[in-house]
């Protein structure tokens, strides 16, 4: 409820149609609660812009649904492309609620991806495993929280418990137990070839962009060197602009024309 309010409200504020008021559960605008002077004023953006997109980071399957419902992108950490029969449900559901014949053709899906470019598969994986031993072993209540049934968390078989762990000690061994797997689906990594190869999976998965994490630039390089395949929203992009460029060439040479007369 709190974040579709802050959704509802960042939506009125881009669209500039009348000075802002909202009298909502969470957020009160302007302020007339406890501790008010009275003097707040609804006010209208001076800025003239655009609806911006809106992302939202969820995790937790009401969450998803949710950003598929308000949002117009979402931000999934430990993304696997291998089980996206895990979301399929959620995000349908949510654009059933928004209605308007929202889908993914229209919906940005946006994760994070580790990438780490080495001659060493095992060694790659090994970087990437204490972090997925943090998110599901080390974070939140020890009972249950969104990370735990998460995929990542699901696609686990080693129990949470053996990774919950204070100590150094415990963690590398909670490390240990994140199977290889796991991080292989939700990374890239490996030699060149390897990720380029490993992309395919992302690309037909419905992944729309890719936020990749990465410190090399020679993985930064194999990334933009792989052979690139324009989705359906980047196509309808290409479009309007290339509608926008004719629009264009047709208004000058109408003015061309108009100053040709005038002469």
């Amino acid at each position: 409820m709190k974040t579709r309010e802050y959704v509802s409200i960042v939506r009125k504020i881009w669209a500039r149609e009348e000075p802002l008021e909202h009298d909502g559960v969470h957020y009160q605008i302007p302020y007339r609660g406890p501790g008010a002077t009275g003097l707040g004023k609804p006010l209208r953006s001076i800025l003239h812009g655009r609806q911006i997109p809106i992302y939202i980071a969820a995790i937790g399957p009401k969450s998803v649904e949710q950003a598929a419902e308000i949002a117009d992108g979402w931000l999934p950490v430990w993304y696997t492309p291998y089980r996206t029969h895990v979301y399929k449900g959620t995000l349908e559901a949510g654009f059933r609620r928004a209605g308007g014949g929202k889908s993914l053709a229209s919906f940005d899906v946006a994760p994070t991806v580790m990438v780490l470019q080495g001659d060493d598969v095992q060694s790659c994986l090994d970087f990437v495993k204490p972090m997925l031993a943090l998110y599901i072993g080390g974070m939140g209540a020890r009972g249950k929280t969104s990370t735990t049934t998460s995929p990542p968390a699901t696609a686990s078989r080693t129990p949470r418990r053996r990774s919950r762990t204070c100590t150094s000690t415990a963690r590398r061994r909670g490390r240990r137990r994140r199977p290889d797997q796991l991080a292989d689906e939700v990374a890239l990594v490996g030699p060149a070839a390897r990720i380029r190869e490993r992309l395919a999976p992302w690309r037909e998965s419905g992944v729309t962009t890719m936020i990749c994490g990465l410190r090399q630039p020679e993985a930064m390089r194999t990334l933009a060197e792989a052979p690139a395949r324009r989705s359906a929203g980047r196509d309808r992009l290409g479009d309007r602009r290339a509608r926008r460029r004719r629009r264009g060439r047709v208004r000058r040479r109408e003015s061309a024309a108009h100053r040709g007369r005038a002469a």
